[in-house]
């Protein structure tokens, strides 16, 4: 054997322990991650939530001193929370709270008047630091929300997380649609970008328009998978971003009012182009108003449950982790105990309202207003930041700057929720069965 040099650096046999040590250390991480994926409720919502964290833990290990997040992070980092052992860094989810109910008897709820602040004093009661998940039982399009275009959107769940006044929000749902129709539409879109030589077609971001398609929402047929997310002022009850996206397969279509979402960092200094864009953008965000009225009405939620806190009933629901499915299995059981939860418990609000004409229903959202004084630019991960009080704010800082492609005329309409009293029967006649809540009134 030979005698190793002094000062001449670690021996082979010290690299080796020393590698063998990380390729542990590094299986330990992977075992936390496959355990935080595999112990959600399994509703769409908190499904999506672990898909944006999949995202950023995959660009975190790209480059870990200076990752590359995308301008979503700015939301929905707030969802998340950073852990490291030292030697690896990972995003794990912030603590949940799972709640399911009626869609039907949500909207009576909304309908009554009996929330005069729209949601306010509930969600600024909301515990911090704790994602409070929603999720719409049964069949969604069975209570879609249509607007006066004839636009229907079915909601499959919201999440919220606040922080101070701010409220950080995700929603997942879709539109109605013939979705072999719109994939048509979509591959003719980019087809034509192709030619125009608009997109990369070749090297490692090329684009494979062949394999563009509405992605449906998982399990649930005729619904082209859209989420949006964004950033709520409860103390001015003004949004301060708004992000609309929908599946295409490979890739999603995403537009925003966010300047960061096309690198503005100071709105003074913004190109013509870049103002131009954003006003595109805006636009756009606001040709999908509807789906911004569901999220509106969904900030009930909380006031909601808090008025029929008699009847909230507690289900389980086992997550993957708990029936030792899929192929992290084995890692999921290496994972510490708190972080492979088996069973989730769901605070549940399974009404069924059988009032005459409750198949179909109306009502007039919200019309909260948009932030234009200014925006949040977020910041490398671990950084401190000011709020617009001057406040140090973690990941993100307040930029002022008039941003005026978000001053529009807030749109006005009715919004229709249409439901099959057939549908509402059955599922009556199942409640019974299992002894939960049917009404005649809804106690409204």
């Amino acid at each position: 054997m030979r005698t190793p040099i002094h000062g001449a650096g670690p021996s082979r046999g010290e690299r080796r322990r020393h590698e063998k040590e990380v390729k542990a250390a590094w299986s330990r991480v992977l075992d936390r991650r496959a355990a935080v994926m595999a112990s959600g409720a399994g509703f769409h919502v908190d499904e999506e939530l672990r898909e944006f964290l999949d995202l950023y833990n995959s660009r975190l290990d790209e480059n870990v001193e200076d990752p590359q997040m995308p301008f979503s992070f700015g939301v929905m980092q707030a969802f998340m929370v950073p852990w490291t052992d030292g030697r690896f860094k990972s995003y794990e989810m912030t603590p949940e709270k799972d709640h399911a109910y009626s869609v039907g008897d949500f909207v009576d709820f909304i309908r009554s008047g009996r929330c005069q602040d729209a949601g306010r004093a509930r969600l600024e009661a909301l515990p911090e630091g704790i994602v409070h998940n929603y999720s719409a039982l049964g069949d969604i399009r069975e209570h879609a929300f249509v607007d006066a275009n004839g636009e229907a959107f079915a909601v499959s769940g919201i999440s919220f997380v606040r922080a101070g006044s701010r409220l950080f929000w995700m929603m997942i749902g879709g539109t109605v649609c013939d979705l072999q129709e719109q994939t048509g539409r979509i591959q003719a879109f980019y087809r034509g970008m192709e030619e125009k030589g608009q997109i990369e077609t070749r090297g490692p971001r090329k684009l494979d328009t062949s394999k563009l398609h509405a992605a449906p929402l998982a399990d649930v047929d005729g619904v082209w998978k859209t989420v949006a997310f964004g950033l709520f002022d409860l103390g001015r009850m003004v949004h301060e971003s708004r992000t609309f996206a929908r599946d295409e397969g490979p890739s999603r279509a995403m537009v925003s009012d966010d300047p960061a979402s096309i690198g503005i960092e100071d709105v003074s200094r913004a190109t013509p182009e870049q103002v131009e864009g954003m006003k595109a953008f805006a636009a756009r965000v606001d040709e999908h108003r509807i789906v911004f009225d569901v999220a509106e009405s969904l900030f009930q939620l909380p006031s909601y449950f808090a008025y029929r806190v008699h009847l909230v009933t507690e289900a389980e629901r086992r997550t993957k982790a708990g029936r030792g499915a899929g192929a992290d299995a084995a890692r999921v059981l290496r994972a510490p105990r708190e972080l492979r939860t088996g069973i989730r418990r769901i605070e549940t609000l399974d009404i069924v309202n059988l009032q005459p004409g409750s198949g179909t229903r109306s009502y007039t959202p919200p019309r909260f207003q948009v932030e234009l004084d200014g925006f949040w630019r977020t910041l490398r991960p671990g950084s401190i930041g000011r709020d617009r009080d001057g406040r140090p704010e973690p990941g993100r800082t307040w930029v002022r700057g008039h941003v005026r492609w978000r001053d529009r005329p807030a749109q006005t309409g009715v919004i229709t929720v249409k439901a099959p009293v057939s549908a509402a029967l059955e599922k009556a006649e199942r409640l019974k069965a299992e002894g939960r809540v049917v009404s005649e009134t809804a106690g409204l």
